[in-house]
């Protein structure tokens, strides 16, 4: 979690001492268009996506604690603690989609993650096979619409319970059957 803290001090720095444009700046300014995101977050379903990749000092976060074949729970778990260490779930987004490898050309069903406007993977990039993956949206989720589904779902005490971190967040999942909640993914 103090790695994710240096890296939203860094975002914060960034926007407050600009000097020329750069990716940095850009994910700061583009935190706070939050009505944008639902346009985009329609107009996205089945389009290709361009995965950005992750500051370092996210990435050596992530790193920290992802499991290889395990993107739901590895998404739910990087948003759960951007939003705690930004207390901006305004610009979180939990994305269900496709993944292409092109060495294979096999497809799975996936999950990454949106933050303000950039997209990450935190499953397949720490694995070093970003350049070779093809992501397309079946859905966004935004943290609002995660919570309000999981509590449709789950029920009130034990969506109580999972907000208290009393018990784990279940991953959102596609299937055949559309969207449901997973214990383990």
């Amino acid at each position: 979690m103090k790695m994710l803290n240096i890296f939203v001090q860094w975002l914060k720095d960034r926007t407050s001492n600009r000097v020329e444009p750069s990716l940095e700046d850009d994910v700061s300014n583009r935190l706070t268009s939050t009505s944008l995101d639902a346009l985009l977050a329609k107009n996205n379903q089945g389009t290709k996506l361009q995965i950005s990749p992750m500051p370092q000092v996210l990435m050596e976060q992530v790193k920290s604690f992802t499991v290889p074949g395990k993107c739901y729970w590895n998404s739910m778990e990087t948003l759960r603690q951007l939003k705690n260490a930004t207390k901006r779930e305004d610009v979180l987004s939990y994305v269900l989609g496709q993944v292409t490898d092109a060495r294979d050309g096999k497809t799975v069903r996936h999950a990454w993650i949106k933050f303000g406007h950039l997209y990450y993977d935190p499953t397949i990039e720490p694995q070093d096979w970003l350049p070779f993956a093809t992501h397309v949206v079946k859905r966004e989720f935004t943290w609002a619409q995660y919570l309000e589904k999981l509590e449709q779902q789950m029920g009130r005490e034990l969506f109580q319970l999972m907000l208290e971190g009393k018990v784990e967040l279940w991953s959102l999942v596609f299937t055949e059957k559309g969207y449901v909640f997973v214990e383990k993914d």
